[in-house]
């Protein structure tokens, strides 16, 4: 029977390219380590063919001349860097005749040691002996260079296939590339520390290990602390039956991760499994996500149970009419992913604004926001909206920029209030600031008026000529300025001032309004 977890139950937008580029990188690696292996072993089937004297007995103690058999064996062992047991090993090859060779070990192993030393002359290196990580001599590059080895077959195999059923969703879900390879490292480390502090205190055989499955365990065991309910489908295969099953990832973290606990601590022959990479991986995988992802969690917990009960739904209307939903509302969920979709837009969006903004760059920003002008000036909510976000990072040129434009388009709609409130944080950011057409001035320092808004109907019209030059009736400006000095600011020296400047211009084009104010004037004196 083959339970095979495969692959992960989410759409999530994205693609897990450092994901894929590990599984690659490992599977680069087992090409070389593969190719090696092949070097190797034609290079001994060689040397032991070139040594073999037929005539040599059974009783011979030059084991390597006499069997071509033992001769291979004795090699690839001792090209593997591997403790040189010469009694078991001789055991193994000779059985009954073991008294013989081990009162003459010494000999024996001499014997052994001139022709390995002969064989490695020519012989390729071992690349599995420089990839392996040795527990009673840390190296952290070779806890990295392990982690990427594996020693055959089916063992990339399986592990690419548990690594990928639940690698590229937890990838996607970190969101940072960096964040996410230190999760990855910090995985090999620790498996490789636990590995080399057990082999200490336990004073057992420092046997060499290599293989992604550390960083796998710890794949599923992060995956039940950042997406525990996501399903993950697992292929079952029995004899005729196969079918793809859906479990949540929290229930394949507590088989996998307590089942090797379990035989972590209730046998000691775990059939040349590192049962010890496989249960620190998984713990050191749900600490990770514990103490180092508690916002990831946060920020992806309503989005992933979204597309979770979305994915659900799915799966449920296969069996349905298109127009019934088994599961709830089908429109809802598509829309709640549009909204999703629309929120992470937003997100990159504004992200991409503020670099520009806080790099000074305002006329790349400005491009940024008038892309799409021709349909957003229909909603000039999102403007503001705009103006306000941007309002947060600061002054600069943009805000003033977004603030022209939401007072333009407000003012089409007559919104005087809300146009007014924005000029009124653009003039204390900048007491020169000027609208995006001067015919607005007047109208909102109208609408200012009715409003009651003085102070500010005074700061759009006050020094309109050296602000707007020829684009403004600077004289009509003025005689508005002195009207809300009389009546409203209650100002009359400042009001006569420009009474003055007025009537030293020789203006007379707006004569009866200006002699009609020149009363006013005089009735306060």
């Amino acid at each position: 029977m083959l339970i095979l977890p495969h692959s992960t139950a989410l759409d999530l937008d994205g693609h897990a390219y450092t994901t894929y580029a590990v599984a690659l990188l490992c599977i680069i690696i087992f090409y070389f380590q593969f190719n090696n292996n092949v070097a190797i072993q034609t290079s001994i089937t060689q040397y032991c063919e070139s040594i073999y004297t037929p005539e040599l007995g059974d009783e011979s103690l030059d084991v390597m001349r006499a069997d071509p058999y033992a001769c291979e064996n004795i090699l690839d062992i001792y090209h593997n860097d591997l403790e040189h047991l010469i009694p078991e090993l001789l055991a193994e090859i000779k059985d009954d005749q073991l008294f013989i060779f081990t009162t003459q070990q010494d000999k024996v192993t001499g014997l052994m040691q001139a022709h390995y030393d002969s064989f490695q002359k020519s012989a390729p290196e071992y690349l599995d002996a420089k990839l392996m990580y040795y527990p009673d001599v840390p190296n952290p590059i070779k806890m990295v260079t392990s982690s990427l080895a594996h020693a055959d077959f089916s063992h990339i195999f399986f592990n690419l296939i548990f690594f990928l059923a639940f690698a590229p969703a937890l990838e996607l879900l970190i969101g940072n590339v960096f964040k996410y390879l230190g999760v990855l490292l910090i995985i090999a480390f620790a498996t490789s520390i636990s590995y080399s502090l057990v082999t200490l205190f336990s004073a057992s055989e420092p046997i060499p290990t290599l293989g992604l499955s550390g960083v796998v365990m710890g794949m599923i065991g992060l995956s039940a602390y950042l997406m525990p309910k996501a399903k993950i489908r697992v292929l079952v295969w029995l004899i005729f039956y196969v079918r793809n099953f859906y479990i949540s990832a929290w229930v394949l973290a507590l088989w996998y991760i307590g089942w090797d606990t379990w035989e972590l601590f209730s046998s000691s022959d775990h059939g040349g499994v590192n049962v010890i990479a496989h249960v620190s991986g998984g713990f050191t995988g749900y600490l990770i996500g514990m103490f180092w992802l508690k916002e990831t969690r946060a920020r992806s917990r309503d989005e992933l149970a979204d597309e979770i009960e979305y994915q659900r739904s799915q799966r449920a209307d296969r069996h349905t009419a298109y127009n019934v939903s088994f599961s709830g509302n089908r429109q809802y969920l598509a829309d709640k992913q549009q909204q999703r979709q629309f929120i992470k837009n937003n997100d990159e969006y504004l992200s991409r604004l503020y670099q520009y903004v806080k790099c000074g760059n305002d006329s790349e920003a400005m491009v940024l926001i008038l892309d799409d002008y021709d349909f957003q000036r229909a909603h000039v909510e999102n403007y503001e909206e705009l103006f306000q976000h941007i309002a947060q990072w600061g002054s600069s040129r943009t805000l003033l920029c977004v603030g022209r434009i939401c007072i333009s388009l407000l003012l089409e709609q007559r919104l005087y209030k809300r146009a007014l409130n924005i000029f009124k944080q653009c003039h204390q950011i900048s007491a020169d600031f000027v609208l995006a057409d001067a015919r607005e001035v007047l109208l909102l320092a109208r609408g200012a008026i009715d409003l009651q808004q003085y102070e500010a109907a005074r700061d759009l019209i006050c020094h309109a000529e050296p602000r707007y030059g020829q684009y403004i009736d600077a004289t009509r400006c003025q005689l508005l300025e002195i009207e809300l000095l009389l009546q409203h600011l209650n100002n009359p020296q400042a009001a006569r001032s420009l009474m003055n400047a007025l009537l030293a211009n020789g203006q007379s084009t707006y004569k009866n309004e200006i002699l009609a104010l020149a009363k006013q004037l005089q009735n306060c004196y």
